[in-house]
């Protein structure tokens, strides 16, 4: 997930296409291939909320704008949330539990932010 609300929006997309395609690069070459779930902006996630509060604010609050009383102070820098794998699907679970599939999201998630890094997209 990426915010698409940010004044930094196409990096925010730009990161999170590369973690994505990385990741699941990563993962096939180990023998892993997982479904592409694609990249999403965070007001798509339809996650339950845990308050009125976070129900009215449309993203996640780990990427989001500033929303006074809510969420004042976010990040100024770009950012993805990333979900590579499911441990409620066996298959998915069974990658996440190996040293091999920890080792593939995680070369995924550092090429896909070098990649990243290289392009000069840095607000």
């Amino acid at each position: 997930f990426y915010d698409a609300a940010r004044p930094f929006s196409k990096q925010n997309l730009l990161l999170a296409q590369f973690v994505q395609r990385n990741i699941l690069t990563e993962l096939a070459a180990a023998g892993w291939p997982v479904p592409d779930r694609g990249v999403s902006p965070d007001s798509s996630d339809q996650a339950p909320t845990l308050s009125q509060a976070a129900a009215g604010y449309p993203h996640l609050l780990e990427l989001g704008p500033a929303q006074p009383g809510y969420l004042d102070h976010p990040s100024t820098m770009p950012g993805v949330l990333c979900e590579p794998l499911f441990v409620t699907d066996p298959p998915e679970a069974s990658v996440a539990a190996s040293a091999t599939g920890q080792d593939a999201v995680a070369k995924g998630i550092a090429q896909g932010v070098e990649q990243f890094l290289a392009t000069g997209e840095v607000p």
